[in-house]
């Protein structure tokens, strides 16, 4: 979850699943089960938190999916990473100094620091790993965002093997990195996934993959992990005292068998639930709602008609009531003329974005009054929400535009496949903020990012993303923010953002300590399970 690939080239990966896995979420009814919402005498003693869908890959440097995201922040610490709060903090790092200039950044790790092996985690761990993201072949493709180091585009090209990243030769335990460019975002992107340490030996024994449940440096460690079914683990002994022994998240696709399990103990908390299960988990109190920093929206695939005429986009974003959707939906969701979401710079409050588009809705309404069009193909992954949200749109573009929709949905895991590929002239997507910064936001339609799905180009909103890279926070910055957005939202109508998420998780009262961040991840240490009476 961003410069997710550099400019004009590609990380390839045809089954990666996107960081918008996690936003996928769907909500469904869940009929008719007896409420308890707490735990009996035959639950488990080991906290259950409920993972929506299997992560792809739990490789670090490959990981960019919301419930890879999930696993991979409760597993290892990296220099920094957000706590259950939100806010960004040290980790495995000591102290972190930044030059005045904004282009070195050194860190001195904690004497302590260690693998669950016994072996010190060293500055050289945070170089494999960084090296391994940005070298040429790399199936990584949130490593552009590593592009601002001294050297990546080149190092990743293949035409050098000078990256400005190195272990101090006097201190194993400083790692100093060298920008070529400043970036306000880049100490938030450190800690994702493929800025984690990694051990050259692990990854020398098994023929450079990193496995699953190899040394960890995060508070628990990955002691199995049944495909679609569960992940298992098992806390370390630098971990509070007071935090489960054991973790198990538990993969349930279908809400209703997951509010079913909920309600019977069999699992602590909740993460996807329908807005009728919503309402009876909120008067037993045990409903949390939190922010999500994430966007739900409409995209197109420029070069199928019709909508590689902009006319035909922007006639979609003038026809669709966002605040009709969100109240059908029912669950907490905010309507958006934003892409980028609540809690981040930039965001922009909502105002009924349709009037913006009125020239191009009334044209193409013309058009398809005296000559009506073939169905236009509109994809989504299979879900309940999905569905409903998929459904009302061909039902508000047929009724108020004129335009007929083909709808098709596929599971999770093929839906990116043909994504990444060749997708639909119409399709769905959600975007998490994997950090808290609008880079991640914006860099996707940056020319060549490997999540630019619609394979739009502008040199104009290049540049101002470039400019906003090395922007402070304030005034100057807010500025590029709203002339970035103008474009890809409203002037060209490359996406339409729709809503923004809210996170809606049942916490069973057995549960102490519950609190989900902005960017979706629960801490597994921050927890506590009461003793049953």
């Amino acid at each position: 979850m961003h410069s997710m690939g550099f400019r004009g080239s590609h990380f390839t990966s045809h089954s990666r699943l996107s960081i918008a896995g996690v936003l996928s979420a769907v909500l469904s009814f869940s009929p008719g089960l007896f409420f308890t919402g707490c735990t009996t005498s035959h639950a488990p003693p080991e906290l259950r938190i409920h993972l929506v869908n299997d992560p792809v890959s739990l490789d670090p440097t490959l990981v960019e999916d919301g419930g890879a995201f999930k696993v991979v922040a409760n597993t290892m610490q990296g220099l920094v990473g957000y706590d259950g709060a939100g806010k960004l903090q040290n980790q495995l790092a000591e102290s972190a100094e930044i030059s005045r200039d904004g282009l070195q950044y050194t860190f001195v790790l904690k004497a302590g620091a260690r693998w669950t092996d016994g072996k010190p985690v060293l500055a050289q761990d945070f170089v494999t790993s960084i090296q391994r993201a940005l070298k040429p072949g790399s199936r990584s493709r949130l490593a552009g965002l590593l592009s601002p180091i001294r050297g990546a585009e080149e190092f990743h090209a293949g035409r050098s093997q000078e990256l400005g990243v190195h272990a101090d030769p006097s201190d194993p335990k400083k790692l100093v990195i060298q920008l070529g460019r400043k970036a306000t975002y880049f100490l938030q992107a450190l800690a994702l996934p493929l800025a984690l340490p990694l051990r050259a030996d692990i990854l020398s024994q098994n023929q450079d993959q990193w496995p699953e449940t190899g040394p960890s440096t995060g508070f628990y460690r990955l002691a199995s992990h049944r495909r679609d079914q569960e992940l298992v683990f098992e806390k370390n002994i630098w971990a509070p005292a007071s935090a489960p022994a054991r973790v198990i998240m538990t993969i349930v696709q279908d809400e209703s068998t997951a509010a079913s399990l909920f309600d019977q103990g069999k699992i602590d908390v909740l993460s996807r639930i329908s807005a009728l299960d919503q309402d009876r988990y909120r008067k037993s109190g045990l409903l949390h709602t939190d922010p999500l920093s994430a966007t739900y929206f409409l995209s197109f695939n420029l070069g199928k008609p019709p909508f590689n005429q902009r006319d035909f986009r922007r006639a979609v974003a003038g026809a669709l009531d966002r605040k009709e959707l969100t109240h059908l939906l029912g669950s907490g969701e905010t309507p958006a003329r934003s892409w980028i979401p609540v809690g981040i710079e930039g965001y922009q409050p909502f105002e009924d974005p349709r009037p913006l588009f009125k020239d191009a809705f009334v044209k193409i309404r013309g058009q398809l009054q005296k000559k009506p069009m073939a169905p236009v193909a509109a994809a989504f992954d299979t879900s309940s929400r999905n569905s409903l949200v998929m459904e009302k749109i061909q039902h508000d573009l047929l009724q108020v535009l004129g335009l007929r929709l083909s709808l098709s949905n596929q599971d999770w895991k093929s839906y990116l496949g043909v994504l990444f590929t060749d997708p639909a002239p119409l399709y769905r997507f959600g975007w998490l903020a994997p950090f808290l910064d609008p880079a991640f936001h914006l860099h996707a339609f940056v020319t060549g990012d490997p999540f630019n799905l619609s394979k739009w180009s502008n040199p104009v909103y290049d540049e101002l993303n470039r400019r906003i890279e090395a922007a402070e926070p304030g005034p100057e910055r807010d500025e590029l923010l709203r002339r970035a957005q103008k474009i890809v939202v409203e002037d060209e109508a490359i996406v339409i953002p729709l809503y923004h998420y809210v996170q809606n998780t049942a916490v069973s009262a057995r549960v102490q300590g519950f609190r989900i961040n902005p960017v979706g991840v629960v801490r597994f240490e921050d927890l506590s399970l009461r003793t049953a009476p």
